[in-house]
């Protein structure tokens, strides 16, 4: 059985393999499927959540086969209100790139019909649907994400600040001027950059 895994530790074997080989990318996505087999009970990240990841992984190596086979086994461990990024987001994304519209356009409804509790998972749409210049579709996913927690108040400052960010980006493409929101996004970014000057 694999030893618990946070994702403090993924996030180490990710810098580990930035610029490494494609082969070495593809073991790494491999390993995370087998991992996915058999997590550890203690384990921060979740079958679901591994398989995400080996998706994401399998994704960027253009292999998509393997790709949507991860995110499906993903799709179907999944439990609604988790933290972590829905893997229906890449799902998505690789409907599109493969001009599967119908599809991606199906899953992004139940997606948004689920209500997600995940503040990635509205950026990322966000993000994903500005990419596509569809940026009515982009800002309706983070709004949504805003009034989500509006509602109920569960998303992290740095959650937050996220769907901000991601939002006044597809409102500069739209040409609008700084609302409330976009202020926040702003002031975050204006704390990021005086961080890193003093460093």
């Amino acid at each position: 059985m694999q030893e618990p895994l946070s994702m403090d530790d993924y996030m180490t074997l990710d810098l580990d393999h930035a610029g490494s080989s494609r082969q070495a990318q593809r073991e790494l996505a491999e390993q995370l499927r087998t991992w996915a087999e058999s997590p550890h009970p203690d384990s921060e990240l979740t079958t679901g959540h591994l398989l995400t990841l080996a998706g994401e992984r399998f994704a960027m190596l253009k292999d998509d086969e393997a790709a949507e086979e991860c995110l499906n086994r993903a799709l179907a461990t999944h439990e609604s209100g988790g933290a972590e990024l829905d893997p229906r987001c890449h799902l998505i994304s690789l409907y599109l790139k493969q001009d599967r519209n119908d599809e991606a356009l199906a899953l992004d409804g139940d997606l948004r019909r689920s209500r997600p509790h995940s503040p990635s998972t509205y950026a990322f749409m966000g993000d994903l649907w500005r990419d596509h210049d569809e940026l009515l579709r982009a800002l309706g996913w983070v709004n949504r994400g805003l009034a989500f927690d509006d509602q109920t108040g569960s998303f992290s400052e740095g959650g937050l600040e996220l769907l901000c960010e991601t939002r006044w980006l597809i409102r500069q493409s739209q040409g609008h001027a700084p609302d409330e929101y976009d202020e926040l996004a702003l002031a975050a970014q204006a704390y990021r950059r005086e961080y890193l000057a003093q460093e």
